[in-house]
Protein backbone atom coordinates (compact mmCIF):
# COMPACT_ATOMS: atom_id res chain seq x y z
CA UNK A 1 0.00 0.00 0.00
CA UNK A 2 1.11 3.35 -1.07
CA UNK A 3 1.03 6.73 0.84
CA UNK A 4 -1.56 8.66 -0.21
CA UNK A 5 -2.25 12.61 -0.65
CA UNK A 6 -4.48 14.53 0.71
CA UNK A 7 -7.02 17.37 0.16
CA UNK A 8 -8.01 19.32 3.40
CA UNK A 9 -10.84 21.86 2.61
CA UNK A 10 -11.59 24.77 5.03
CA UNK A 11 -13.15 28.56 5.25
CA UNK A 12 -13.55 30.22 8.54
CA UNK A 13 -13.74 28.09 10.91
CA UNK A 14 -10.60 27.94 13.02
CA UNK A 15 -11.42 25.99 15.57
CA UNK A 16 -12.67 23.09 13.68
CA UNK A 17 -9.47 23.32 11.32
CA UNK A 18 -7.67 22.77 14.34
CA UNK A 19 -8.69 19.75 15.62
CA UNK A 20 -8.99 18.11 12.00
CA UNK A 21 -5.48 19.13 11.52
CA UNK A 22 -4.68 17.15 14.98
CA UNK A 23 -6.81 13.94 13.76
CA UNK A 24 -4.31 13.55 10.49
CA UNK A 25 -2.83 10.03 10.71
CA UNK A 26 0.84 11.22 9.09
CA UNK A 27 1.53 7.21 9.29
CA UNK A 28 -0.60 6.88 5.61
CA UNK A 29 0.01 10.04 4.33
CA UNK A 30 2.82 11.42 1.76
CA UNK A 31 1.44 15.15 1.21
CA UNK A 32 -0.91 17.41 2.24
CA UNK A 33 -3.08 19.67 -0.04
CA UNK A 34 -4.86 22.79 1.79
CA UNK A 35 -7.42 24.65 0.17
CA UNK A 36 -8.33 27.87 1.96
CA UNK A 37 -11.51 30.12 0.72
CA UNK A 38 -11.32 34.30 1.34
CA UNK A 39 -14.08 35.93 3.27
CA UNK A 40 -17.13 37.32 1.70
CA UNK A 41 -17.55 38.96 4.75
CA UNK A 42 -15.29 41.87 6.56
CA UNK A 43 -16.22 40.20 9.74
CA UNK A 44 -14.93 36.61 8.70
CA UNK A 45 -11.41 38.06 7.51
CA UNK A 46 -9.87 37.28 10.69
CA UNK A 47 -11.26 33.87 10.97
CA UNK A 48 -9.55 33.41 7.74
CA UNK A 49 -6.70 34.83 8.63
CA UNK A 50 -6.26 32.57 11.41
CA UNK A 51 -7.26 29.26 9.79
CA UNK A 52 -4.14 30.30 7.12
CA UNK A 53 -2.20 30.27 10.12
CA UNK A 54 -3.07 27.50 11.13
CA UNK A 55 -2.03 25.57 7.91
CA UNK A 56 1.21 27.51 7.41
CA UNK A 57 2.00 26.46 11.04
CA UNK A 58 1.04 22.88 10.93
CA UNK A 59 3.51 20.31 11.07
CA UNK A 60 4.40 17.84 8.78
CA UNK A 61 7.53 16.19 7.28
CA UNK A 62 6.17 15.58 3.86
CA UNK A 63 5.01 17.98 1.21
CA UNK A 64 2.46 20.36 1.59
CA UNK A 65 0.56 22.55 -1.20
CA UNK A 66 -1.72 25.88 -0.47
CA UNK A 67 -4.07 27.32 -2.26
CA UNK A 68 -5.46 30.31 -0.57
CA UNK A 69 -7.86 31.89 -2.57
CA UNK A 70 -8.05 36.12 -3.45
CA UNK A 71 -11.43 35.65 -4.13
CA UNK A 72 -14.45 34.39 -1.89
CA UNK A 73 -16.73 31.23 -3.87
CA UNK A 74 -19.72 30.57 -2.79
CA UNK A 75 -19.67 26.81 -1.36
CA UNK A 76 -20.84 24.75 -4.46
CA UNK A 77 -18.13 26.54 -6.54
CA UNK A 78 -14.94 26.86 -4.05
CA UNK A 79 -15.18 22.77 -3.52
CA UNK A 80 -15.16 22.15 -7.32
CA UNK A 81 -12.06 24.26 -7.65
CA UNK A 82 -10.45 22.69 -4.68
CA UNK A 83 -11.12 19.52 -6.12
CA UNK A 84 -10.45 20.33 -9.64
CA UNK A 85 -6.57 21.66 -8.26
CA UNK A 86 -6.19 18.38 -5.97
CA UNK A 87 -7.18 16.25 -9.06
CA UNK A 88 -4.58 18.60 -11.54
CA UNK A 89 -1.65 17.30 -9.11
CA UNK A 90 -2.64 13.65 -8.46
CA UNK A 91 -4.66 10.28 -9.72
CA UNK A 92 -5.79 9.33 -6.87
CA UNK A 93 -6.67 10.94 -3.03
CA UNK A 94 -8.80 11.51 -0.24
CA UNK A 95 -10.91 14.86 0.71
CA UNK A 96 -11.72 16.07 3.75
CA UNK A 97 -13.86 19.22 4.83
CA UNK A 98 -12.92 21.34 7.72
CA UNK A 99 -15.57 19.76 9.73
CA UNK A 100 -14.94 16.06 9.31
CA UNK A 101 -13.22 14.19 11.76
CA UNK A 102 -11.58 11.04 10.77
CA UNK A 103 -10.26 8.41 13.01
CA UNK A 104 -7.00 6.70 13.13
CA UNK A 105 -8.24 3.61 10.42
CA UNK A 106 -9.76 5.86 7.88
CA UNK A 107 -6.80 6.71 6.37
CA UNK A 108 -5.45 2.80 6.55
CA UNK A 109 -9.11 1.99 4.89
CA UNK A 110 -8.95 4.62 1.79
CA UNK A 111 -5.33 3.82 1.00
CA UNK A 112 -6.14 0.33 1.03
CA UNK A 113 -9.43 0.92 -1.32
CA UNK A 114 -8.10 3.39 -3.72
CA UNK A 115 -4.94 0.59 -4.23
CA UNK A 116 -7.66 -2.14 -5.18
CA UNK A 117 -10.13 -0.61 -7.34
CA UNK A 118 -7.87 2.03 -9.01
CA UNK A 119 -8.18 0.05 -12.44
CA UNK A 120 -11.81 -1.06 -12.02
CA UNK A 121 -13.99 1.61 -13.66
CA UNK A 122 -17.26 0.37 -12.06
CA UNK A 123 -16.34 1.90 -8.75
CA UNK A 124 -16.31 5.35 -8.51
CA UNK A 125 -16.30 6.61 -4.56
CA UNK A 126 -15.05 5.62 -1.40
CA UNK A 127 -16.64 6.84 1.73
CA UNK A 128 -15.50 6.84 5.20
CA UNK A 129 -19.20 7.80 6.60
CA UNK A 130 -22.33 5.19 7.51
CA UNK A 131 -25.25 6.76 8.73
CA UNK A 132 -26.24 3.37 10.04
CA UNK A 133 -22.86 3.76 12.51
CA UNK A 134 -22.45 -0.44 12.56
CA UNK A 135 -23.47 -3.25 9.88
CA UNK A 136 -22.97 -6.65 11.03
CA UNK A 137 -20.65 -8.05 8.49
CA UNK A 138 -17.65 -10.32 8.29
CA UNK A 139 -15.99 -8.02 5.42
CA UNK A 140 -15.05 -4.39 6.11
CA UNK A 141 -17.06 -2.43 3.61
CA UNK A 142 -20.25 -2.72 1.07
CA UNK A 143 -21.00 -1.59 -2.18
CA UNK A 144 -23.69 0.67 -2.66
CA UNK A 145 -25.70 3.84 -4.92
CA UNK A 146 -25.76 6.64 -2.51
CA UNK A 147 -22.67 9.35 -1.96
CA UNK A 148 -21.32 10.08 1.06
CA UNK A 149 -18.71 12.93 1.00
CA UNK A 150 -18.59 12.71 4.92
CA UNK A 151 -14.44 12.27 4.49
CA UNK A 152 -14.22 10.72 0.88
CA UNK A 153 -12.00 9.37 -1.50
CA UNK A 154 -11.73 8.90 -5.17
CA UNK A 155 -9.33 8.73 -8.72
CA UNK A 156 -8.37 11.55 -10.88
CA UNK A 157 -10.22 9.80 -14.24
CA UNK A 158 -13.76 9.86 -12.24
CA UNK A 159 -13.21 13.31 -11.11
CA UNK A 160 -12.41 14.15 -14.68
CA UNK A 161 -14.88 12.70 -16.41
CA UNK A 162 -17.64 13.87 -13.81
CA UNK A 163 -16.12 17.26 -14.26
CA UNK A 164 -15.56 17.52 -18.57
CA UNK A 165 -17.91 14.83 -19.94
CA UNK A 166 -20.75 14.71 -18.02
CA UNK A 167 -22.69 17.96 -19.25
CA UNK A 168 -25.88 19.25 -16.66
CA UNK A 169 -28.37 21.82 -18.28
CA UNK A 170 -31.70 24.21 -16.39
CA UNK A 171 -33.41 22.26 -19.13
CA UNK A 172 -32.18 18.59 -18.30
CA UNK A 173 -34.42 16.75 -16.43
CA UNK A 174 -34.41 13.17 -15.08
CA UNK A 175 -37.69 12.06 -13.37
CA UNK A 176 -38.20 9.18 -15.60
CA UNK A 177 -35.16 7.50 -14.66
CA UNK A 178 -34.89 4.67 -12.69
CA UNK A 179 -31.70 5.51 -10.43
CA UNK A 180 -32.70 3.27 -7.49
CA UNK A 181 -34.91 -0.07 -7.01
CA UNK A 182 -36.77 1.59 -4.31
CA UNK A 183 -38.78 3.78 -6.01
CA UNK A 184 -40.24 6.17 -3.14
CA UNK A 185 -36.31 6.42 -3.03
CA UNK A 186 -35.86 7.36 -6.64
CA UNK A 187 -38.45 9.91 -6.86
CA UNK A 188 -36.85 12.00 -3.55
CA UNK A 189 -33.69 11.49 -5.15
CA UNK A 190 -34.64 12.32 -8.44
CA UNK A 191 -36.20 15.60 -6.89
CA UNK A 192 -33.23 16.66 -5.51
CA UNK A 193 -31.38 16.03 -8.65
CA UNK A 194 -33.37 17.87 -10.50
CA UNK A 195 -33.16 20.74 -8.13
CA UNK A 196 -29.86 20.99 -7.90
CA UNK A 197 -29.47 20.63 -12.03
CA UNK A 198 -32.14 24.29 -11.61
CA UNK A 199 -29.86 25.86 -9.05
CA UNK A 200 -32.40 25.75 -6.45
CA UNK A 201 -30.21 23.79 -4.80
CA UNK A 202 -26.22 25.18 -4.55
CA UNK A 203 -24.57 21.78 -3.90
CA UNK A 204 -22.14 20.11 -5.55
CA UNK A 205 -22.63 16.80 -4.25
CA UNK A 206 -26.16 15.49 -5.60
CA UNK A 207 -24.29 16.06 -9.30
CA UNK A 208 -21.54 13.73 -8.33
CA UNK A 209 -23.88 11.73 -7.05
CA UNK A 210 -26.57 11.84 -9.78
CA UNK A 211 -23.06 10.93 -12.54
CA UNK A 212 -22.66 8.26 -10.88
CA UNK A 213 -26.12 6.92 -10.33
CA UNK A 214 -26.05 7.74 -14.90
CA UNK A 215 -23.12 5.93 -14.87
CA UNK A 216 -23.92 2.90 -13.53
CA UNK A 217 -21.83 3.06 -11.18
CA UNK A 218 -20.87 1.71 -7.44
CA UNK A 219 -19.64 3.57 -4.11
CA UNK A 220 -17.89 1.86 -1.43
CA UNK A 221 -19.96 2.30 2.01
CA UNK A 222 -17.99 1.02 5.59
CA UNK A 223 -19.46 -1.84 7.78
CA UNK A 224 -18.11 0.66 10.61
CA UNK A 225 -18.45 4.07 10.56
CA UNK A 226 -14.92 5.84 10.79
CA UNK A 227 -15.64 9.63 10.61
CA UNK A 228 -17.22 12.44 12.48
CA UNK A 229 -19.36 15.61 11.63
CA UNK A 230 -18.52 18.23 13.92
CA UNK A 231 -20.46 20.95 11.85
CA UNK A 232 -23.82 20.84 13.11
CA UNK A 233 -24.01 24.47 14.30
CA UNK A 234 -25.23 27.69 12.41
CA UNK A 235 -21.87 28.53 11.18
CA UNK A 236 -22.28 25.98 8.76
CA UNK A 237 -23.71 26.03 5.42
CA UNK A 238 -25.85 22.86 4.77
CA UNK A 239 -26.16 21.42 7.88
CA UNK A 240 -27.25 24.19 10.23
CA UNK A 241 -30.55 21.76 11.24
CA UNK A 242 -29.94 17.87 11.32
CA UNK A 243 -31.08 14.77 12.67
CA UNK A 244 -29.81 14.39 16.18
CA UNK A 245 -29.00 10.66 15.81
CA UNK A 246 -26.21 11.99 13.22
CA UNK A 247 -24.72 13.39 16.06
CA UNK A 248 -24.44 10.78 18.27
CA UNK A 249 -22.91 8.51 15.84
CA UNK A 250 -19.76 6.58 17.06
CA UNK A 251 -16.86 5.23 15.08
CA UNK A 252 -14.84 2.03 15.21
CA UNK A 253 -11.58 1.74 14.34
CA UNK A 254 -10.40 -1.13 12.00
CA UNK A 255 -7.99 -3.07 12.74
CA UNK A 256 -7.22 -5.16 9.63
CA UNK A 257 -9.43 -4.70 6.19
CA UNK A 258 -11.33 -7.50 4.95
CA UNK A 259 -12.84 -7.83 1.43
CA UNK A 260 -15.80 -8.86 0.23
CA UNK A 261 -15.67 -11.78 -2.65
CA UNK A 262 -17.92 -10.28 -5.11
CA UNK A 263 -18.69 -7.01 -5.83
CA UNK A 264 -22.83 -6.52 -6.29
CA UNK A 265 -24.56 -3.66 -4.96
CA UNK A 266 -26.22 -3.98 -1.52
CA UNK A 267 -29.17 -2.95 -1.82
CA UNK A 268 -31.00 -3.50 2.00
CA UNK A 269 -28.40 -0.96 3.39
CA UNK A 270 -29.33 1.84 1.02
CA UNK A 271 -33.12 1.12 1.70
CA UNK A 272 -32.62 1.02 5.71
CA UNK A 273 -30.52 4.68 5.15
CA UNK A 274 -33.68 6.05 3.26
CA UNK A 275 -36.17 4.63 5.85
CA UNK A 276 -34.63 6.65 8.70
CA UNK A 277 -33.31 9.34 7.18
CA UNK A 278 -35.10 10.82 4.25
CA UNK A 279 -38.26 8.71 3.28
CA UNK A 280 -40.49 11.24 5.53
CA UNK A 281 -38.31 14.58 4.20
CA UNK A 282 -40.57 14.28 0.72
CA UNK A 283 -43.23 15.71 1.21
CA UNK A 284 -41.74 18.53 3.97
CA UNK A 285 -39.42 19.03 1.69
CA UNK A 286 -41.39 19.86 -1.08
CA UNK A 287 -43.93 22.29 0.23
CA UNK A 288 -40.88 23.94 1.93
CA UNK A 289 -39.17 24.61 -1.67
CA UNK A 290 -42.48 26.04 -2.61
CA UNK A 291 -42.79 28.24 -0.53
CA UNK A 292 -39.16 29.20 -0.58
CA UNK A 293 -39.29 29.61 -4.11
CA UNK A 294 -42.32 31.80 -3.48
CA UNK A 295 -40.67 34.09 -1.31
CA UNK A 296 -37.32 34.69 -3.34
CA UNK A 297 -39.37 35.45 -6.28
CA UNK A 298 -41.64 38.22 -4.65
CA UNK A 299 -38.38 39.97 -2.41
Amino acid sequence: MNKKNILIISYNRPDKLKKVLSSVNKKYIKGIYFYNNNYFYLKDKKKVIQCRKLIKNFKFKGNKYYLFNEEHLKVKDSILKAVDWFFSHNQEGIILEDDIIPNRSFYLYCSTLLDKYRKNQKVFHISGFNHLEKIDSPFSYHFNYVTHVWGWATWRNRWINFRKKFKYTRNKNINKKNFFLDKKMNVYRSYLYNRTLKNKIITWDYLWDMFIRESNGLCIRPNLNLVKNIGFDFRATNTKFTNKKLKKIRTFNLKNIYHPKLIYYYAQNDNKYFNIYEKKNLLLKKNYDYLNDIFKKVF
